[in-house]
């Protein structure tokens, strides 16, 4: 047993998910991940200047099992999830955002296989989904790390943000997101620079 004044054990992931007035759909990306049956992860939300329920729902889920940051003005993605990556508790980031959805094995899935196999960021393929909630078509991705690349020099974003787990420190060795690409591509920047020295992997 810890003695007294120990600091906690990390958990073993952090799931981190950036919100801004994301209320019709937070509700239910928030419960997939609260229904995930792997149970080490701390859930870890920023909330960027949310104008809508956002913050509300965002309060409930600290309640629960959750922890919210809250920026008082809207700085965009890229600044929020560096200001999440700030906070994480673990060094293990899995990604997610407020439309999202997945089942409840995708942590007993992902990190085993994202540990096992000595990659800096891992995905998955995903698919994508109506407004309403229906499954659509899949999208693939190469599962080696020359495929990844490969993809990623011609253009393609072969490692699929919200499914993404990742070494919170290989990313903030290559500078973390960059602020520039506040709504869009700040992670396939992010892949582009890392490309030079990480490893990369995809659960297809």
């Amino acid at each position: 047993p810890a003695g007294a004044g120990a600091m906690p054990r990390p958990p073993a992931a952090t799931e981190l998910l950036a919100a801004r007035d994301a209320a019709g759909w937070l509700p239910e990306a928030a419960a997939a991940i609260l229904a995930q049956t792997f149970r080490d992860f701390e859930f870890l939300a920023v909330d960027d200047g949310s104008r809508d329920d956002t913050p509300r729902i965002l309060r409930a889920l600290a309640d629960l099992r959750g922890r919210v940051l809250t920026l008082p003005e809207p700085r965009g993605l890229a600044e929020a999830l560096n200001a999440g990556l700030a906070e994480a508790r673990s060094d293990t980031i899995v990604r997610m955002d407020a439309d999202d959805a997945c089942p409840p094995d995708r942590l007993a899935r992902l990190l085993p296989a994202f540990h096992a196999s000595g990659a800096d960021v891992m995905g998955t393929g995903a698919r994508l989904m109506s407004p309403r909630g229906r499954l659509l078509e899949a999208v693939p991705v190469p599962a080696d790390h020359d495929g990844i690349v490969r993809a990623l020099f011609a253009g393609r974003n072969a490692l699929l943000h919200p499914t993404v787990a990742f070494r919170r420190e290989a990313v903030l060795r290559h500078g973390g997101y960059d602020p520039f690409f506040r709504e869009g591509s700040q992670d396939f920047d992010l892949w582009v620079r890392m490309s030079r020295d990480a490893r990369f992997a995809n659960l297809p």
